[in-house]
């Protein structure tokens, strides 16, 4: 496109204001364009000078510090006037999209497909969001007793364990989202459903700082309750034990007794 024409006298020049002013370009407005070669001296000819425009450069701001989930390209983050950008967001382990996920670009939703995002005819610089990247996976708990280790909850319940002496109990937790918040144990004398250990006030429950031990004479489960910080909740349970460190009461019989014939006697032991 001819933007103007000049006429001079045979071997004089044209200095830079005197050339026309270059006409806007929607996408090259960030650098004032500008005339190449900038004036002319000693024209003999007839000589053409280029408009020369600068395309317009955006910056794409990706998230600083996303949790439970990455940001991937091949692009570099500055791109031209008019230019698309794809990007991945992968989930880390145990995080998946929760309620209210969306990705969105200037505060604009973006529809993606298989985790691929695409803005497209960018004209103005674009910051990325991500919202709704949830924890959904519960801590991994275990309850230990001497040689036993118990991982899951159980709906059956022997009290087959036995104990003469006090037993150390370790309670682990942990929890690859969001970082385990607490555990808790609570301790009972019979067996209990799931849902009647999620239905058990939060008084009952004991804040499980470190090691603990359980003394004869009694017998009972343990009951642990690990948070992560994202709410998420897991429940295990100890088999039943009975921790017995009294000797059985024998009546009927004194020490040194002798009998002759048929002599009826007790052994009691309350466990």
């Amino acid at each position: 496109t001819v933007i103007g024409t000049k006429y001079v006298n045979y071997g004089n020049g044209v200095s830079a204001d005197e050339f026309p002013a270059i006409p806007k370009k929607e996408g090259y407005d960030q650098m004032p364009p500008r005339w190449e070669p900038g004036s002319l001296e000693n024209v003999m000819a007839d000589t053409t000078v280029q408009a020369v425009y600068t395309i317009n450069t955006y910056e794409i701001t990706l998230p600083g510090d996303p949790e439970g989930y990455e940001i991937r390209t091949d692009q570099e983050t500055t791109v031209e006037h008019g230019a698309d950008f794809s990007f991945t967001v992968g989930f880390a382990e145990e995080y998946a999209a929760g309620e209210g996920f969306a990705v969105k670009a200037n505060g604009t939703e973006l529809t993606g497909e298989n985790g691929v995002y695409t803005i497209t005819g960018i004209h103005d610089s674009q910051t990325i969001t991500v919202e709704g990247v949830a924890d959904v996976v519960s801590p991994t708990a275990e309850i230990a007793v001497k040689e036993n280790q118990w991982k899951n909850f159980l709906n059956n319940i022997s009290f087959g364990l036995f104990y003469k002496e006090s037993q150390d109990v370790t309670i682990t937790a942990t929890d690859g989202g969001s970082g385990v918040d607490r555990t808790e144990y609570y301790l009972s004398d019979t067996a209990l459903t799931l849902e009647e250990i999620k239905a058990l006030p939060a008084e009952e429950w004991t804040l499980y700082e470190s090691t603990f031990s359980i003394s004869p004479d009694r017998k009972c489960v343990i009951y642990a309750r690990s948070t992560d910080r994202a709410g998420n909740i897991s429940y295990v349970s100890s088999d039943g034990m009975i921790f017995d460190g009294t000797a059985p009461v024998i009546t009927g019989i004194e020490d040194g007794d002798v009998f002759y014939g048929d002599q009826t006697f007790r052994a009691e032991d309350e466990y």
